[in-house]
């Protein structure tokens, strides 16, 4: 993502960011069950780089930051706490919020993602609440499955809906 970017560097935004690019991992799945799209958290994260020069070539080795390097350490950490013998990107999202002045970490404290709240998640996960809700006695369902947003009203609901948004888009 660095390189991609122009950066002389990776730091723990460019982890995060990476760590995007999978939706069907585990580090999606917690980001939308904690209510932070995978959209909104990739726009707050480029947002910070508007100052970051870019470069025209790549340099043939990109140093990580000394804040990366102390995630990914933390994800090792976290990975063998919750009993796990691997580093997936899960991992490194909990080692990236354990330093709380990261730039990947002030982005996701925005959006109200925090180490407990995930780590609840990824020990105990539950469904999202993106992904069902239902209002009153039933009689209005709306799921999210993927981009696909199904609202199911009974005949005999009466609905007054303002400012609903889903996906980042009102």
């Amino acid at each position: 993502v660095s390189k991609e970017m122009g950066h002389n560097y990776i730091g723990t935004e460019h982890l995060l960011l990476g760590g995007l690019r999978d939706e069907d991992s585990e580090l999606t799945k917690v980001l939308y069950a904690l209510g932070a799209s995978l959209p909104v958290v990739g726009l707050h994260l480029v947002s910070h780089f508007e100052n970051v020069p870019t470069l025209k070539e790549s340099p043939a080795h990109v140093p990580f930051t000394p804040r990366a390097k102390k995630a990914l350490e933390m994800a090792l950490r976290e990975s063998l706490g919750i009993g796990a013998n691997y580093i997936s990107p899960e991992h490194i999202l909990l080692g990236i919020l354990r330093d709380e002045s990261s730039e990947a970490s002030k982005v996701l404290l925005e959006l109200d993602v925090n180490h407990g709240a995930v780590l609840r998640w990824l020990t105990h996960p539950e469904p999202s609440p993106r992904q069902s809700a239902t209002a009153g006695d039933g009689r209005v369902r709306v799921t999210q499955d993927g981009n696909i947003v199904t609202v199911t009203i009974k005949a005999d609901a009466h609905i007054e809906m303002q400012g609903y948004a889903f996906g980042g888009e009102a």
